[in-house]
């Protein structure tokens, strides 16, 4: 039986018994590559007389090969610590071998394995540069690792974000278009707190919006003036002890809250609770808690429609009066407010936080149908 190479024999052994013959190629090198065939002879010649046809295989000699990898954590903050583990296959294991990390395909790093097939790599003190795709190679022989490289076969991604997430607040999450939106981004129960200073991020959706800077305090007020529809989202807040151009905050922070911007408000409304016919019924509309001082109008609807509009005092409460009231009057009171002054029929309520009053004969009755206690204090 005769062993060739790219078509020429170079091995030759007795078959006897058995019809299998196994050949052994020792300590091979990259030179011993090629395709590879058997043939059979009933005539005994030299290996290198012999030439090869027929059915081959090829053998494809590297210096390195390919080792699995772990990344025990593959999204951390900037200044943590990750193990990235190389894994060797158990057919593979020789007494001595030489692990080889790299990242983005270049060679970081070496370890000398003995027996176990396993080897540690922990990166300490990380930076938002160390992101990258990390994967393993490994050889019997060792070489220089800055002379590695590799394919992204078997690898793994590892994220450094410079960002730890902080809280957000925020006393209203429904804001009137036109009106100032305050959040506050708050740090707590972090060693980063002892920090002379720490940058404080604002971002909708994920992307960033201001920046701001802690000191002594633990937290920092952001202010969204003369707010729009479309900043409308999901607002969260992030901070890092380095300081970042606000372009590159493109990460959630931590839990969000979502703000609603609209055109109106419901307020609370308040009735007084009988009113003969012929008499005048006061309406008063209580606007909730606002922390902006931007003027605001109270428009008082009934059966949806606006049939009267004031501006809000600084009390927060604007009152109506229905004079001299008829079965005409009856009807489903609310009231809602705004930034901007709407002419009458302009404005569409809907029915929450209403009051029901039904003018019959002599005396009218008015049904609230707002299950809670109002508020009517001074803001």
């Amino acid at each position: 039986m005769y062993l060739c190479k790219d078509g020429v024999g170079i091995k030759m052994e007795n078959v006897t018994g058995s019809q299998e013959v196994v050949f052994d190629l020792p300590d091979v090198k990259k030179e011993d590559s090629g395709m590879y065939g058997c043939v059979c002879s009933e005539r005994r010649q030299k290996a290198s007389e012999v030439t090869a046809v027929g059915k081959y295989i090829i053998i494809h000699v590297n210096d390195f090969e390919v080792a699995n990898v772990f990344i025990t954590n593959p999204l951390i903050t900037e200044g943590d610590s990750v193990d990235i583990v190389c894994f060797v296959p158990e057919r593979k294991r020789q007494n001595t071998f030489h692990v080889y990390l790299c990242k983005d395909r270049f060679g970081v790093n070496i370890l000398a394995v003995h027996g176990s097939g396993e080897a540690f790599f922990t990166l300490t003190q990380v930076k938002v540069e160390d992101s990258g795709n990390y994967n393993c190679l490994f050889s019997i022989k060792q070489h220089p690792y800055q002379r590695v490289t590799s394919t992204k076969e078997n690898s793994m991604t590892l994220k450094v974000t410079g960002f730890r997430p902080a809280e957000i607040f925020s006393r209203q999450t429904e804001v009137l278009e036109g009106d100032t939106l305050k959040l506050r981004c708050a740090v707590f129960q972090t060693n980063d707190v002892r920090r002379d200073e720490l940058y404080v991020y604002l971002s909708k959706n994920g992307a960033r919006i201001r920046m701001g800077i802690l000191r002594s305090s633990k937290e920092t007020v952001f202010k969204v003036h003369s707010i729009k529809k479309d900043d409308s989202g999901n607002y969260s807040c992030a901070y890092s002890v380095h300081r970042y151009s606000t372009d590159r905050v493109t990460v959630v922070g931590g839990k969000a809250i979502f703000i609603h911007v609209q055109d109106f408000l419901v307020a609370n409304i308040f009735i007084s609770p009988t009113v003969s016919k012929g008499d005048d019924v006061e309406v008063k509309c209580a606007v909730s808690e606002r922390e902006s001082q931007t003027p605001v109008y109270m428009h008082l609807c009934k059966n949806v429609t606006v049939v009267k509009m004031k501006r809000v005092p600084e009390s927060g409460v604007a009152s109506f009066t229905l004079t001299q009231v008829t079965r005409e009057d009856s009807g489903n009171y609310s009231c809602v407010y705004s930034t901007k002054d709407y002419s009458n029929g302009t404005v569409r309520s809907t029915h929450k936080n209403s009051a029901f009053i039904q003018v019959t004969g002599d005396v009218s009755h008015c049904l609230i149908s707002v299950c809670k206690t109002l508020s009517l204090k001074a803001h």
